[in-house]
């Protein structure tokens, strides 16, 4: 132990010597950790953190393709073709969302606003934390849309 306590006062010593070396290395050091620290950071958030759903390493998304090629929604009669004749899943819903104002008393909010269908909260494992989920008359084809609104 008396060894390592002379080695480090020696490295003090040579790195007071040596100014410019110590100020550069030591920023150098942060900087690389702090670089480290970050990347981990986000690969962790975007790739490696489970997704907050029960069993969600069984969730798949499915999409129709395009006469382009391209990804698209399933259009609701093509939904309910594979919602009736599928029997490789468990369950089956529909998902769109995107970004959109509301006003509320006046004030104008941008907010995610999500197209779901009837099954979305049986195959995400979830329950509305207040109120109600879907009921059956809204669960028909022609039925009026109903809203139900989150916490966020």
């Amino acid at each position: 132990m008396e060894k390592l306590w002379q080695d480090f006062r020696f490295a003090l010593r040579m790195l007071t010597k040596n100014y410019g070396f110590a100020t550069t290395s030591i920023f150098t050091l942060a900087l690389g950790i702090g670089a480290a620290t970050a990347i981990v950071s986000v690969v962790y958030g975007v790739l490696l953190r489970p997704l907050p759903y029960r069993d969600a390493e069984k969730i798949v998304r499915l999409w129709e393709q395009n006469d382009k090629g391209g990804r698209m929604n399933f259009a609701d009669p093509n939904f309910e073709d594979v919602h009736a004749q599928s029997h490789s899943f468990q369950g089956l819903a529909e998902y769109s969302a995107w970004l959109d104002t509301v006003i509320i008393g006046g004030e104008g909010s941008r907010v995610m606003i999500a197209r779901v269908s009837k099954d979305f909260f049986g195959v995400m494992g979830i329950r509305p934390a207040y109120g109600r989920a879907f009921v059956p008359e809204e669960q028909k084809f022609d039925a009026p849309p109903a809203e139900l609104v989150s916490d966020a």
